[in-house]
């Protein structure tokens, strides 16, 4: 009878490895699972935030275009009401709108 009893412990002690051992592995599969769907998470946030900085990019060129084509505009229409020839002073207001705007005019 004590014979059976040390078998059924020893028995039950097993199972319980096996257990622990299963739960440990299942443990680890979860892991790098989660890690997987981490990695891929990050990938898919990184695109969409690349791909918002691509278009503010776009936009933010976009306006800074319409802004300089303004001033030269601008320009243009104060030096003709000024009676100025436009020739001879292109270079001179070019360097004054770079100076006020922080850019430079494309000519």
């Amino acid at each position: 009878m004590a014979s059976e009893n040390v078998k059924k412990l020893v028995e039950c002690e097993k199972k319980a490895k096996e257990m622990v051992s299963r739960a440990r592995n299942e443990r680890a599969d979860l892991l790098a699972l989660s890690r997987v769907d981490a990695d891929i998470a990050i990938a898919k946030l990184r695109e969409e935030h690349e791909l918002i900085l691509e278009k503010e990019r776009a936009r933010e060129n976009e306006e800074v275009d319409r802004l300089v084509e303004e001033l030269k505009s601008e320009r243009e229409n104060d030096l003709r009401e000024f009676g100025v020839e436009i020739m001879g002073c292109e270079g001179i207001v070019d360097d004054i709108v770079s100076i006020v705007s922080g850019t430079a005019i494309d000519k």
